[in-house]
């Protein structure tokens, strides 16, 4: 059996701790289209914090993965997507963008008007 453990921030998981009767997360990765192999359904999903918190702080069992459009995930999500509104899921994906507030770790190029970034989602579980 294998697992995987997933770097995460700390506010995507205060978020969906703090959302009583979750059955399951979306753990996103905007512009990330590669299919994810790491593991296979069933198999345990660790979600880890960035340091300095640096902590596995929840998991679950890895269900599927889809590249899907911005509001697609919002869409099948909601708020398990960790925040509480698409247009905050929208300002955190472009908060990350490099010249800008965040370490743009993720380059997108802006949200213009109706395009959307492809959001990668690679798994499922319970906080």
């Amino acid at each position: 059996m294998r697992t995987y453990v997933a770097v995460t921030d700390a506010d995507w998981y205060r978020f969906l701790a703090a959302q009583p009767g979750l059955t399951e997360v979306n753990f996103w990765r905007p512009r990330d289209t590669r299919e994810f192999r790491a593991i296979g359904a069933g198999e345990p999903f660790f979600f880890k914090t960035h340091a300095p918190h640096n902590r596995i702080v929840g998991g679950g069992f890895y269900s599927s993965s889809a590249n899907l459009r911005l509001s697609e995930a919002w869409e099948w999500f909601g708020t398990a997507n960790g925040v509480a509104s698409l247009a905050e899921m929208r300002i955190r994906i472009l908060l990350k963008q490099p010249g800008l507030s965040g370490r743009g770790q993720y380059g997108l190029d802006g949200l213009p008007g109706p395009d959307e970034p492809d959001v990668g989602l690679a798994g499922q579980g319970l906080i």
